[in-house]
């Protein structure tokens, strides 16, 4: 014979588990909305992305956008540009791949950019998550930008990089954050491929 148990011990533990099915299925279907987000908007798109979305895929324009608004406008408008690999050390990318950089205006502890650099599907700077990437920087009136972070990973969780008016941007990790981690990254940007606007 089977004991018999109190309907109101087991309930709790039924609840539990749901509840624990539900966060299951919900990290799951997360991550497919954004994986299926991302990979039907290129990564130089600048189409809106539902919040939740957004705020997985790429927490910097996230980031942006809460910082602006029609009343509060940002002092420049988000800069995109295309560049091309002028020499590579230390990360396994294709010698021919497109490159974006984006420059995105923020404010707050002395930083007022936001800066991206993706070299095919890698992000290059300031780390595979984008939870980096402030620097000080300078806008001029045509779109150049010049700016620098020698802070190396370790420090500030991004590479060190330094962009200059030429278009020129330089990205460097040589503080060794363990096997495997140094690299050297220069890119010049295509003066004619400047796109305003995220």
């Amino acid at each position: 014979m089977t004991p018999s148990r109190d309907p109101d011990s087991i309930r709790p533990g039924i609840a539990l588990g749901a509840a624990a099915v539900l966060g299951v299925l919900a990290l799951l279907v997360r991550e497919q909305w954004a994986r299926a987000a991302e990979e039907g908007r290129s990564h130089r798109s600048t189409e809106p992305m539902p919040p939740m979305v957004e705020a997985l895929v790429d927490p910097q324009l996230r980031t942006f956008h809460s910082m602006w608004s029609e009343d509060d406008p940002p002092p420049f408008q988000p800069i995109e540009q295309r560049a091309r690999i002028v020499s590579s050390r230390g990360l396994a990318l294709d010698p021919n791949a497109s490159c974006d950089v984006r420059v995105l205006p923020v404010r707050g502890a002395g930083m007022s950019c936001l800066v991206r650099v993706m070299c095919g599907s890698t992000v290059v700077y300031p780390n595979p998550s984008q939870t980096a990437g402030y620097l000080n920087c300078n806008v001029d009136e045509s779109g150049g930008i010049s700016g620098a972070d020698h802070g190396p990973t370790t420090a500030d969780g991004d590479p060190a990089i330094r962009l200059d008016s030429t278009g020129r941007v330089q990205i460097s990790n040589l503080d060794w954050n363990g096997p495997g981690t140094a690299f050297e990254v220069e890119v010049q940007v295509d003066p004619g491929s400047m796109r305003n606007g995220v």
